[in-house]
């Protein structure tokens, strides 16, 4: 009989490995992102039938041992990673988990999927059948439809859990019927299955939970470590994947942009770039704990995403940063010039679009491709460059009657009049030089003046 290698969390195998359930937990944390639940089976080495299991569920991000260490058996054959049929070999490995199963109506309390056996219900264990390695139902004869076959009612059923070994996809021959079920006694290895107590069997099929995405890790205490890198790699591959068609659907939009009009943070490309820099996370958190021989092979595609990713970001960066910042306080400044006022908030507003002008000169800076580039500050940057000086002046001026009106010394305050009258005419030039260059985009601002003017002839008087 094979028996079921059990639990939906990592049954953690031998202390001896490793020696407490936190060191565990780490290794486990790097390897399994997505799942929630583990189990881990351990045995001394490859020929012992006699293991070790352990459930882990995560908390706070960090795998937690929930039951165990729990006494099972394995395999006569021990455990190995390359199995065929009949053997009686349990096959060393990660393995997502089936449905759960039993003798008995379902236990109360349990939310795992479960399907109660009975007189008809078969797993095909027959390489030369269509069925191989598949629960079947029939009212038949077996023996005249199959060479082979296990029935699903009987005591070592009475509950288990279907390992997902060999069944994506099924390979003639390789191995079937691998499940975690209840064992003769702790002594009395299984076919190739895992097996534990009845009550322990019962204990884990109430503990799983499919929506926590429960893997079971078979091995010896040795290859334990080999396993979790394999799984580390694995999910480091699946990052690539995904990385890789993300920065290639985001290259294309990029190579796209060519107008103001395309200047624009779409739905679609701030999603794309979001789940990006989840992928990325991920990616990063793995890739360091990859072997060096690893790193290599892989770099290729790893050095395309990240500069994908960096790209992306230093767009969005730039265009956020002046659709949300620039833009809004130039419209900010516009609005304070237009009622003709000059006072201590217009300036403050001044001196803020000033400094959003430089960090958004430094944020296009970082922005991949000249065209694109120069795209930005053609259109963003050089409008809001003419703003600030259409008024440059004006501020200058309000600042330096500001000085004058409280300086008390009258040589200082005389030297300081004849700054003024430069800086009136530097003005005036300015504004005609500009309109020729960029007509009405210097405006005279009457208002502002002409309280300036008055401002200046009160300071004169005095």
């Amino acid at each position: 009989m094979k028996k079921l290698i059990t639990l939906f969390a990592v049954v953690f195998l031998f202390l001896s490995v490793i020696d407490t359930a936190s060191a565990a937990s780490n290794s486990f944390d790097q390897a399994f992102q997505e799942e929630e639940q583990l189990i881990v089976v351990t045995v001394k080495n490859a020929k012992d039938t006699k293991a070790i299991v352990e459930t882990y569920e995560k908390v706070n991000g960090s795998f937690t041992k929930v039951l165990g260490p729990i006494p099972a058996v394995v395999g006569k054959g021990g455990v190995a990673v390359y199995k065929k049929e009949g053997d009686g070999k349990t096959p060393a490995g990660i393995y997502g988990l089936g449905t759960a199963f039993g003798s008995v109506k379902k236990p109360a309390g349990m939310v795992y999927t479960y399907r109660q056996t009975g007189k008809e219900d078969y797993w095909i264990d027959d390489p030369s059948s269509s069925d191989y390695n598949k629960w079947v139902k029939y009212s038949g004869d077996p023996n005249k439809k199959w060479r082979s076959y296990e029935r699903m009612l009987q005591t070592l059923y009475k509950y288990g859990v279907h390992i997902r070994y060999n069944d994506d996809p099924i390979v003639k021959g390789k191995g079937s019927a691998i499940f975690l079920h209840v064992w003769r006694n702790n002594s009395s290895p299984t076919a190739g299955c895992v097996a534990v107590s009845e009550q322990n069997a019962r204990n884990i099929l109430l503990w799983l939970n499919e929506k926590k995405n429960p893997k079971i890790i078979i091995s010896e205490q040795s290859a334990l470590e080999q396993l979790l890198n394999e799984k580390e790699l694995s999910n480091v591959k699946e990052d690539l994947k995904k990385g890789y068609a993300l920065s290639s659907s985001l290259n294309k939009q990029y190579s796209l942009i060519q107008s103001k009009e395309d200047l624009e943070i779409k739905k679609a490309y701030s999603e794309q770039y979001n789940e990006l820099r989840s992928v990325m996370a991920s990616l990063n958190k793995g890739w360091g704990n990859l072997t060096s021989k690893e790193q290599s092979s892989l770099y290729s595609q790893y050095s395309y995403i990240n500069d994908m990713y960096t790209r992306t970001a230093a767009y969005i960066d730039a265009v956020n940063g002046i659709k949300k910042g620039l833009e809004p306080k130039q419209q900010q400044l516009i609005a304070s010039l237009n009622k003709g006022v000059l006072d201590e908030s217009s300036v403050q507003t001044y001196d803020e679009y000033s400094q959003l002008i430089k960090k958004s000169e430094v944020n296009i800076g970082k922005v991949y491709g000249s065209s694109i580039r120069r795209l930005l500050l053609d259109e963003y940057i050089m409008p809001a460059k003419i703003t600030k000086e259409s008024i440059i002046y004006e501020i200058s001026i309000y600042l330096l009657l500001e000085k004058i009106e409280t300086e008390t010394d009258e040589v200082k305050r005389e030297l300081e009049f004849k700054k003024l009258d430069r800086l009136k005419q530097r003005a005036k030039d300015i504004k005609e030089q500009g309109n020729k260059l960029h007509p009405g985009k210097y405006p005279a601002h009457a208002e502002i003046n002409e309280a300036l003017l008055v401002k200046e002839k009160i300071l004169r008087e005095k």
